[in-house]
């Protein structure tokens, strides 16, 4: 059930009469003087779960590959960020006693009860409603206001410059933490990803344009029931006119025309309440996984009660 491993890298594979039912691939990382295996993925970009064929086993087999896990990863740590309530992960992982497990809220917007539009958009705040058709009709007064889906990947280089340019200026504007290291790797990452999605599986890039100009963009996951936003930044020479709120509703419209539900992931920015129809939460566990870890553990905990400490003492 396990493939042999490259260097920190690991890989639990299930079969059954020779076809493959689950692959759950991870990376083992160094954290201080600890070993910590997590999936292998973006910690800040993807949920944490078991990709298996769907079946009356599926529970068995994931029960099977985590005590797998457990047995042969030799890692101190293991870390699981964001496991939605409701998964078979979490099913799983809720009998068991971690080391931390930390909860975050996530929103979305679904459909039910919601066929056309009209429907969906009565169920907005009054204000918000009023605040949309202002604007746009604001903007269209002065030019031409378009809205494009771009799934074709060739098309994607200036888009997604165009993307980091101005997120990267929103990030050192306000201070906030980039997600990313090296932005041009990322970019190949996502045109190559985009290269080789299907229907059920692709990266789309909607866009505003102004005048055939951008004026806010946004980067989403696209499955076979669900878009996922990931990035989003706006021109911040429109933001009297809330291109970034515009270009979500085209979204969300497009979205609904599809019967794709919406999922804005971690957060509780402003901008996403008035839209959101939906919460649910995500955990992210981490468990202790040698004698080594439980040192890990209980000096995580010492200098929480340090940090709490001098947060108490000092104005």
């Amino acid at each position: 059930m396990i493939l042999p491993q490259r260097r920190r890298l690991y890989c639990l594979v299930g079969w059954l009469d020779n076809r493959m039912v689950l692959m759950w691939p991870f990376v083992n990382v160094r954290h201080g003087l600890w070993s910590m295996l997590r999936p292998l993925a973006s910690d800040t970009s993807v949920y944490s779960d078991v990709p298996v064929e769907n079946s009356p086993k599926s529970d068995l087999w994931v029960a099977l590959a985590w005590q797998k896990l457990r047995t042969t990863c030799n890692s101190d740590i293991i870390s699981l960020p964001f496991v939605r309530t409701g998964s078979r992960l979490h099913r799983l992982l809720s009998q068991e006693r971690p080391m931390s497990a930390w909860v975050n809220s996530i929103s979305g917007v679904n459909w039910d009860g919601n066929q056309v539009w009209e429907s969906y958009y009565r169920s907005l705040k009054k204000d918000l409603r009023y605040s949309l058709r202002s604007r746009r009709h604001r903007l269209t007064e002065r030019g031409q206001l378009s809205f494009e889906a771009v799934t074709n990947h060739e098309q994607f280089p200036p888009i997604l410059d165009w993307l980091f340019t101005h997120k990267t200026e929103w990030i050192i504007r306000t201070r906030q933490r980039t997600p990313w290291q090296d932005a041009e790797l990322y970019k190949k990452f996502l045109i190559t990803a985009a290269a080789e999605g299907d229907e059920f599986g692709n990266i789309v890039l909607f866009v505003l344009k102004f005048d055939a100009q951008i004026i806010a963009a946004f980067l989403a996951r696209i499955s076979k029931f669900t878009v996922e936003g990931f990035i989003a930044a706006f021109d911040r020479a429109y933001r009297k006119y809330g291109p970034g709120q515009l270009l979500l509703e085209d979204i969300l419209k497009w979205a609904l025309e599809r019967r794709l539900e919406f999922d804005f992931r971690m957060g509780d920015e402003v901008y996403k309440r008035g839209w959101t129809n939906q919460e649910s939460k995500v955990i992210t566990y981490r468990f202790v996984n040698s004698a080594w870890g439980a040192v890990f553990s209980l000096a995580s905990q010492c200098r929480w009660k340090v940090q709490s400490l001098q947060r108490q003492l000092l104005p």
